[in-house]
């Protein structure tokens, strides 16, 4: 059983645009990961979370199995730890 969760990736240009393969269901949680060089103690890699409004509502709106563009928006955050459960999650319990 997938959970509802519907796991899918994509390479991202340099203009922030790309090409993501979707079933036909909706989509909801986002999350991202992108190369950088010269990171602090060697860290070559940027985790991106889904962005938040003031009050912590998402600023993502879902996208559809009829959308056939949509735009994604990802805020850079800081991960301390890793928590592996259900759902696309990191932090968890250390985050």
């Amino acid at each position: 059983m997938s959970a509802g969760v519907f796991p899918t990736a994509a390479a991202i240009d340099g203009s922030a645009q790309g090409d993501l393969p979707c079933l036909a269901t909706t989509y909801s949680q986002f999350m991202g990961v992108a190369r950088r060089d010269g990171g602090p103690n060697g860290v070559q890699y940027t985790w991106f979370s889904p962005a938040i409004d003031a009050d912590g509502n998402p600023l993502q709106e879902p996208i559809g199995p009829l959308d056939d563009r949509a735009e994604i928006v990802l805020d850079p955050v800081e991960i301390k730890g890793l928590y592996a459960g259900t759902g696309a999650d990191f932090g968890g319990m250390l985050g």
